[in-house]
């Protein structure tokens, strides 16, 4: 395999390797989704066969399906065998995984993905007929991620499940080492989530002002002092500069960069505010039988920037952003009484179903995370959204904000039940 090939695995490489023997086998002159399938299927261990076997799929049985489909070529292929445009979709969308799962390789379960992904080739068709889905294929291969080690040869970075047991100085010193930078949902469950906002001096009364004004989408945990990076008040000891997954920078509104740590630029005139995040609720959530979409797939929450204005304040205005969680219709109620008792992570919801009416035309299409399937019987339920302040940097164009990538969010020391109303 040539040098674009090198961020696979070994397994990867033999699969892609085997994908074109396939092709040659059957007299087809391309490599096309089923062809990478049926190199899946001679892969006898690793977490493939382990997630196909957990399912109830017999490799055989995909083997002889997929034959059936394409049949065989008359003549043998000559010349260079090439990957098919869907081929190639499956390989991104199997690089996009690696990052989703914060993995370094791309190994041969994120090929597996990456075909239910791409959802139109044969390999997607033969894969569903036998009943498996894209959110059952990704959730078995992180449950197998989170106890083994991958069979490709690289060994999987820790996953938000392997943190669940995790305090919030474990998880931060883990951040902080650059060993974790995970979407930070479903981590240390129990305690408060921070959006993080950073602004220059000069900026700050306006936006604590803003924060005031608009509480459900900023509602204030806390404001650090000008040059400090320790939040004193809700986890001491900690660095915001350094202890955050990933950071978004933007300069006169525009987004310039995303980085790992701030310590290259940090100064002494920006003040920190830390406010309540969503992901604090949904232990709340769990414990009462309300399924978590975004949880399920091991991905982001979809977040959506609506036609809502908030309440302006001095330098600061723009459209409210929103969260969104498929919940069933029968739960809706119970879902709003649960979230309404944490005032200090958005509470409520502010708008539960017809997305169209709040200026969202498309779920499939988020502004930040990732899209998640409502399913039949289910209504999305949106949230405010402390990624507000990131939409009012793109309206207002602050000289410099600095804040948190979305899904990324700093974990106080904090319990949720202390910020409980009820």
């Amino acid at each position: 395999m040539g040098s674009r090939f090198e961020r696979f695995s070994k397994q990867a490489r033999r699969v892609l390797s085997q994908a074109q023997e396939e092709a040659q086998r059957l007299n087809h002159n391309y490599i096309g989704t089923e062809h990478l399938l049926l190199g899946l299927m001679r892969e006898t261990e690793g977490v493939p066969a382990q997630v196909l076997s957990s399912l109830g799929v017999d490799p055989n049985v995909v083997r002889s399906q997929v034959e059936f489909v394409i049949g065989r070529g008359e003549r043998p292929a000559r010349g260079e065998i090439g990957l098919t445009p869907r081929t190639k979709k499956v390989v991104e969308f199997a690089v996009d995984e690696v990052r989703r799962m914060n993995h370094t390789e791309i190994g041969a379960e994120h090929l597996l993905i990456g075909l239910l992904r791409e959802g139109e080739g044969v390999a997607a068709g033969v894969l569903e007929s036998l009943g498996l889905t894209l959110d059952k294929v990704r959730s078995e291969t992180q449950r197998i991620l989170s106890h083994t080690t991958l069979a490709g040869g690289h060994e999987a970075r820790p996953s938000s499940s392997q943190l669940l047991a995790k305090s919030p100085q474990d998880v931060r010193a883990l951040i902080r080492a650059g060993r974790w930078r995970g979407v930070t949902s479903g981590v240390a469950p129990g305690y408060v989530q921070a959006n993080l906002a950073i602004l220059p001096r000069d900026l700050a009364f306006d936006f604590l002002l803003f924060c005031q004004r608009n509480p459900k989408p900023c509602p204030l945990l806390e404001v650090v002092e000008a040059g400090s990076a320790e939040p004193r008040l809700t986890a001491p000891g900690a660095d915001l500069r350094t202890d955050v997954p990933a950071y978004r920078v933007y300069q006169g509104g525009v987004l310039t960069g995303q980085v790992d740590s701030l310590l290259p630029l940090w100064r002494d005139d920006l003040v920190s505010f830390l406010l309540g995040c969503s992901f604090s609720f949904e232990a709340a959530l769990s414990q009462v039988g309300i399924p978590l979409r975004h949880q399920e797939m091991g991905c982001n929450v979809p977040m959506y920037i609506t036609n809502i204005p908030t309440v302006p304040a001095g330098a600061f205005s723009g459209p409210l952003v929103v969260s969104m969680r498929p919940i069933p219709r029968e739960q809706i109620v119970r879902a709003v009484q649960v979230t309404s008792r944490f005032p200090a992570t958005h509470g409520a919801p502010v708008h539960i179903g017809h997305p169209d009416d709040i200026g969202i035309r498309d779920l499939a299409r988020p502004d930040f995370g990732d899209p998640v399937e409502v399913r039949a019987g289910e209504e999305p339920v949106f949230w405010a959204c402390g990624v507000t302040p990131q939409a009012v940097a793109l309206s207002c164009r602050p000289s410099l904000m600095i804040t948190h990538a979305p899904g990324h969010m700093f974990i106080t020391n904090q319990r949720d039940a202390d910020y409980a109303v009820l």
